[in-house]
């Protein structure tokens, strides 16, 4: 579950920042896209880091198991959606 939120809310995050930028001019989208990747990141590093400091005890497979999982259904949703 916690890999799984560890890869879903900052993509979610990531999404609710670019979205507000969709139709903007060039340069304000790819700011806002640069920042929120940056965001991205430092938001699933910093779950991450709380997971493996607080979670006992942490099995780490299934933790980046649920964070693959998410990942890939990402991926499929955008190479199988319409």
């Amino acid at each position: 579950m916690f890999g799984s939120l560890a890869s879903y809310l900052p993509g979610l995050a990531f999404a609710l920042i670019v979205a507000r930028r969709f139709g903007a001019e060039s340069g304000a989208f790819l700011r806002a896209a640069v920042l929120a990747e940056c965001a991205k990141w430092l938001l699933c590093a910093t779950i991450c880091v709380v997971v493996f400091t607080a979670v006992e005890p942490l099995a780490a497979g299934w933790f980046f198991t649920g964070m693959g999982i998410v990942l890939l259904a990402g991926w499929l949703g955008l190479i199988l959606g319409n």
